[in-house]
């Protein structure tokens, strides 16, 4: 498997906090204001909790909350606290939304597989996520993805990618594996951090 701790994985919220942390310790901000902003530092350390629990699998608590439950994990949930069925599994079920699937596919790095000239290519043990995005891309440009109820902004919801410094590089391969299509903003509602603690994921106190 890929590092599975990069940004593009690390849950929105908890990125934001690691890097504002981040620029605070390393005495980041107006010159003269280190005391103050060392000591702000300490008081956003000492309020973060790291939240515990068992990990994420597919169980009747999954599949209990419904599209938008899964579009939440799809955003905020740490996947180092996900099992790696998970993903695939909800994926593929009929009322999975589009923009969730989306969210899926972006935070799972297709971009990290086109140093691969084909499926046959990937190491044994990184073929389930390249299957995963497999799944999500070929149902993707069937239409299998019928519900779009909630919303997708690829600026926000998604790591930033320079295509054109990838297609410089990799040609066709990065269109094939990642087609523009699927690089869409869509309308519809959002969803928030609000509700269980997710485990893995950082909260203030």
């Amino acid at each position: 498997m890929m590092p599975s701790l990069s940004p593009a994985r690390i849950a929105p919220a908890a990125l934001g906090a690691a890097l504002a942390l981040a620029g605070c310790v390393a005495g980041q901000g107006a010159v003269g204001d280190n005391a103050s902003s060392m000591s702000a530092s300490d008081e956003q350390i000492a309020n973060l909790v790291l939240e515990d629990g068992p990990h994420i699998a597919v169980d009747a608590h999954l599949k209990a909350m419904g599209p938008d439950g899964w579009h939440r994990l799809a955003l905020y949930a740490n996947w180092d606290s996900t099992e790696d069925d998970v993903w695939q599994w909800i994926v593929t079920q009929p009322d999975c939304d589009r923009a969730t699937a989306l969210a899926i596919f972006w935070k799972a790095e297709p971009e990290y597989y086109l140093r691969y000239l084909d499926a046959r290519s990937v190491p044994a043990g990184e073929r389930a996520e390249y299957g995963l995005l497999t799944i999500i891309r070929d149902r993707w440009l069937a239409g299998g993805y019928t519900r779009s109820e909630l919303a997708f902004d690829p600026d926000v919801d998604a790591w930033p990618l320079d295509f054109t410094a990838l297609r410089g590089q990799y040609g066709g391969r990065v269109d094939a594996l990642m087609p523009p299509a699927m690089r869409v903003r869509l309308a519809g509602r959002k969803i928030d951090d609000a509700g269980e603690p997710l485990p893995g994921v950082f909260k203030s106190n």
